[in-house]
């Protein structure tokens, strides 16, 4: 008597095997009743994976589940809004902060002589500061601001992942 896989008895129970060899090991389970537990078991185990057959949803699943992807969609796109309007403000008093320091360069830079006298009294303020280090302390301001926006441009886009 041959040895017959586990292989061959699936497929025997799947009809899967020529005619020829389906008849012989119907003629071999006929004659061996551990062979007869074997096959038996397999179509157990077939009714049991696929006897209940397929769930069918409910009705109204796909509009539920429609309705949560759109719910969700729109919480993302509010939150891109929301950090689009914190960079749009950023970048304003970005560029309100360059302006100021072009404007306070240009008076610093700028020839103290005035042809009229102003209509009011401007204090006296002695600087310590020599034009080349007020220069230099207002590049490093302005690249401090453009570090902490770029800090705040990479927090949005990895808390957007």
């Amino acid at each position: 008597m041959k040895k017959i896989t586990d292989d061959t008895l699936w497929n025997f129970a799947d009809e899967l095997l020529p005619n020829d060899q389906h008849k012989e090991i119907e003629i071999l389970i006929e004659n061996d009743p551990l062979l007869r537990q074997r096959v038996e078991a397999i179509f157990q185990q077939k009714t049991l994976l696929f006897g209940s057959g397929l769930e069918q949803p409910n009705a109204d699943f796909s509009a539920k589940l429609l309705a949560q992807w759109t719910l969700e969609n729109r919480v993302e796109s509010v939150e891109i809004v929301q950090n689009s309007t914190n960079l749009l403000v950023l970048k304003a008093i970005f560029s309100a902060f360059i302006v100021l320091s072009i404007s306070l360069l240009c008076i610093v830079f700028s020839n103290n002589t005035v042809s009229e006298p102003l209509p009011i009294e401007i204090p006296n303020i002695d600087f310590s500061w020599s034009k080349t280090s007020f220069l230099l302390v207002s590049i490093l301001a302005m690249l401090s601001v453009r570090l902490f926006e770029k800090v705040i441009v990479f927090r949005s886009n990895v808390l957007s992942i």
